[in-house]
């Protein structure tokens, strides 16, 4: 094909130079005459333009024969590249044919690539889901040195996704940079690439009916590689080892599912059996084998109907015909094992895409006795829920046990039945309720030794006998009744594995004995009465406990609320009564002056005041508790010695049992807490330590009350002596300037008025009329020279004048119970625009009280005669006070100052 392209070239070549040689020798000869007309010199130009034509066309020939040269060459090039890449699609074909494993496949391809094809290197790489979106190298060959190590690569939107492998993966079709070192896309890679002689790439989708799930990466040494029928070929590679992948996916898939299903099938507990159109068993699981008692080969050789029974195959025909036409069956049928044992089981058969008819069978030979006793448990849970609501819903003993002998009895048809609940020692049960022939028989006692309790309390176990008067014997006397009684059945009460009492139950003479199963539920009944009546006891318990916890804080409350006797012992007494369940109670009060106890109150009598006894200690039962300190209890005043004292008291109310605790506070006897039943009883440690606490609440109260009233006296008339200190001090200031005589009175006076009109409160007018009453203590540290000279002072004598604010401070600061009244001797010349002394304190920074003092004090002191000038008239005075609002005076103080001077208040 080369030589035929050869000669067409060097035909067309001679064709072209001889046109060109005859137009150059015409045209060249007439032009050279015509503008020639000199022979020699014609000549000449005619030999110069022959050499010329020659070194022309040699040139022309040159340059033509090389450009066809090399177009031969490029043309001879592609034709063994194209024979290449056939060749190489051929063995890659022939690879993905032979093919047994993935990576082995995609390898291989890489290599032929690369050995085969003469590219510089390949990869394949498939895509992975978000986030991140990589290319995994999968396989390589060719030049690389950890070129797939170094870079990354995306086919998201990224930088790193845009690339030929990215973009071929994002958009399904082949993608190729014919220039490394120019194509934009390439930067991210470009210098890897570069260093490694890669000049040229292609990236080919592997995609099938869901997209591309990777790609095909071929790199050249050569730029400009890749055109479009190598392009075409490589694209069908791609394709074809794409078919390939897939192809080894599904046949992987299949496998591994082949193989889950004979797992499966395997290890399946229900019978499965594949059978064919003649009902010859084809296949059958270890659980076929096992349940019909062949070996796997020996019912491999059988007929499924020599599986049946012949009566029932002739009863119920085998009619799979029905399911060859597509219908799944379900149906009941029995199977006759090796042994001869008939085999009842519940079988579903369905037509499979092979051919095949799948069954699948479950024994169910003892479904009936199954389904019996699931009903008879069903039956008893339901009793046993029915029951429990039952349990929930009693809220003491009295309501639960009824309800549970009712139950039962009615549920197992029995005739009699008890609880007998368990001493704390475990020697003697006491019956707590009883039906039918057992009714009434509460309250009785009898020791575990002599009772059908004995095996159950020793064993923790039920008791069953068919005939209870066989046990008589070792019973006690029950009467004629309980000669009617047969079968009989005793559970135990437990909670918690602790044994609480015994449950009764029995039937009449002639009746059946009581089964197992009954028993069973008998039992559980037990477990749930004594797990309700240990939360039924601690509830009651706890019930109890919180009411006296209650009746505690209600009289706490009332000792710390209320100082007053009579409401705290009505409270008390309230509490007893209602707590303690008692008829009556009392407290009697001790004076420790005549030593005589006295009844403050009480609670419950019917016809005697008891208002109208007193016992000396020592004398009557209160009398005796309150001088030896501790209680005294009397279960029967019938049975004791009779009392002079408060005999008559327990005879006219009918008293029978008597209680009585001394009141003991600090130390001290304060009293005596009496309680009274009409009825014999016997309180429990817990209702004597509760009466006791009563007692001490009581105590307490009268203890506090006593210190409050002492201490209320101590501190009237402590406060009586301050004041009268603090009114003798300032009797005597005054005293000292006769002058002033009575001043430190009246400023007082009109100082509180004006405060409680400006809403000082009680506590605060205290303080304000001691500070009033002291304003002037500071003159006691002033020389008498300058405190009584009669002229006007100097200037140095006003400066110690203005010293007795801070002798004030000085000494009264020293003293707690005077220092809230400093405000008055210490600030009451500071004035409201900053001018006074000794701090100079301005506006409302000046003390309240301070404020208003200075106001008075002024008033007071214009309006009296001193040395050194007389008094002012009221009107006048009454003037400057308005006149030295805002600069000496606060202004709220001097409206208030006016308003009642126009009220003629007396100043």
């Amino acid at each position: 094909m080369v030589k035929n392209q050869a000669g067409m070239i060097a035909c067309r070549t001679a064709l072209l130079y001889a046109a060109y040689a005859g137009t150059w020798i015409l045209f060249s000869d007439r032009l050279l005459a015509w503008l020639v007309a000199d022979p020699a010199l014609l000549t000449s130009l005619q030999t110069y333009k022959g050499w010329a034509f020659v070194a022309v066309t040699a040139l022309l020939l040159y340059f033509a024969l090389q450009h066809r040269v090399r177009a031969l060459e490029q043309g001879e090039g592609k034709e063994r590249r194209a024979v290449r890449s056939f060749r190489l699609l051929g063995r890659c074909n022939e690879a993905i044919a032979l093919a047994k494993e993935e990576g082995a496949l995609i390898s291989e391809i890489c290599r032929l690539l690369v050995e085969e094809g003469g590219y510089r290197m390949a990869w394949v790489g498939f895509a992975e889901g978000a986030p991140g979106k990589r290319v995994r190298p999968a396989a390589q060959a060719g030049f690389a040195e950890g070129y797939l190590d170094a870079v990354t690569i995306t086919w998201d939107e990224a930088e790193i996704g845009r690339g030929p492998t990215g973009t071929c993966i994002r958009t399904g079709r082949p993608v190729a940079c014919r220039d490394m070192l120019q194509d934009p896309a390439y930067a991210p890679w470009r210098d890897e690439a570069t260093r490694r002689g890669y000049a040229s790439s292609i990236a080919l989708p592997l995609a099938d009916e869901e997209g591309a799930f990777g790609a095909l990466n071929i790199y050249a040494a050569e730029p400009e590689a890749f055109e479009a029928d190598e392009t075409a070929l490589l694209s069908r590679l791609a394709d074809t080892l794409a078919l390939g992948i897939k192809s080894l996916r599904d046949r992987e898939a299949l496998t591994e599912s082949k193989n889950r299903y004979r797992s499966l099938f395997e290890q399946a507990t229900d019978a499965i059996f594949l059978v064919d159109a003649e009902g010859r068993i084809r296949e059958a699981n270890p659980a076929a084998c096992a349940m019909l008692g062949y070996a796997c080969e020996e019912l491999l050789a059988k007929n499924l109907r020599e599986l049946i029974p012949p009566e029932e195959l002739a009863a119920r025909p085998l009619r799979i015909d029905r399911a060859w036409e597509g219908e799944p069956l379900f149906f009941e049928r029995k199977f006759r094992r090796k042994d001869g044992a008939v085999v009842i089981t519940e079988a579903g058969v369905t037509k499979l895409e092979s051919g095949l008819l799948l069954g699948v069978a479950r024994d169910v030979t003892g479904r009936n006795q199954r389904e019996e006793e699931l009903r008879a448990r069903n039956a008893e849970l339901a009793a046993l829920f029915e029951l429990s609501t039952h349990l929930r819903a009693a809220t003491g003993s009295a309501e639960l046990l009824p309800i549970v002998l009712g139950e039962l009895r009615r549920l197992l048809g029995a005739d009699d039945g008890k609880v007998a609940l368990l001493s704390p020692d475990r020697r003697s049960c006491t019956v707590a309720y009883g039906e039918g022939l057992w009714e009434g028989g509460a309250g009785l006692t009898i020791p575990v030794e002599r009772c059908l309790c004995k095996p159950v309390v020793q064993s923790g176990e039920p008791y069953v006998s068919e005939d209870y008067g066989a046990a008589a014997p070792a019973l006690p006397p029950g009467g004629a009744a309980e000669e009617k009684i047969g079968p009989v059945a005793l559970v135990p009460l437990k909670s918690e594995e602790e044994l609480v009492g015994v449950l009764w139950l029995a039937r009449r003479r002639g009746n059946r004995p009581f089964t197992p199963p009954e028993v069973r539920f008998l039992s559980a009944v037990g477990e749930m009465t004594g797990g309700a009546l240990r939360r039924l006891k601690l509830y009651e318990e706890a019930a109890r406990r919180l009411r006296h916890t209650q009746a505690l804080r209600n009289i706490d409350m009332a000792i710390t609320g209320s100082l007053d006797l009579r409401v705290t012992f009505k409270v008390i007494l309230d509490e007893i009564t209602g707590q303690l369940d008692i008829d009556a109670a009392a407290i009697l009060r001790l004076d420790p002056y005549s030593g005589v106890l006295r009844y403050e109150a009480w609670r419950g009598f019917r016809t005697v005041n008891p208002a109208s006894f007193s016992l000396r200690l020592g004398e009557g039962h209160a009398g005796r508790a309150a001088q030896k300190r501790r209680s005294l209890i009397i279960h029967d005043l019938r049975a004791a010695e009779p009392d002079p004292a408060q005999g008559r008291l327990f005879t006219e109310e009918g008293f029978t049992a008597y209680y009585a605790v001394p009141l003991i506070a600090k130390g001290r006897v304060q009293g005596v807490l009496e309680v009274f039943h009409r009825n014999p009883v016997k309180p429990n440690g817990e209702w004597l330590e509760f009466l006791e606490t009563m007692a001490g609440q009581a105590a307490v109260a009268i203890d506090n009350a006593e210190l409050f009233y002492d201490l209320e006296r101590s501190r009237v008339e402590l406060i009586q002596a301050y004041d009268a200190t603090l009114e003798g001090w300032a009797y005597a200031l005054d005293l000292k300037d006769e002058e002033t005589e009575g001043h430190s009175r009246r400023v007082t006076a009109l100082t509180l008025r004006i405060a409680r009109e400006m809403g000082v409160n009680q506590e605060e007018l205290a303080h304000v009329r001691r500070g009033a009453l002291l304003h002037d203590i500071g003159k006691m540290g002033i020389p008498d020279a300058v405190l009584l000279k009669p002229g006007k002072l100097t200037a140095e004598e006003w400066e110690t004048m203005r010293r007795h604010p801070v002798y004030a401070f000085q000494m009264l600061s020293r003293i707690d119970y005077l220092r809230p009244a400093l405000d008055i001797p210490y600030c009451h010349h500071e004035k409201w625009d900053g001018s006074g002394y000794p701090r100079g304190l301005k506006g409302e920074e000046i003390p309240l009280a301070a404020r208003i003092f200075a106001v008075v004090d002024v008033y007071d002191a214009l309006t009296s005669e001193r040395p050194y000038r007389p008094a002012w008239p009221r009107e006048k005075a009454l003037e400057y006070i308005r006149e030295e609002s805002g600069k000496h005076f606060d202004p709220r103080v001097v409206e208030l100052f006016l308003s009642l001077g126009e009220q003629e208040v007396a100043f």
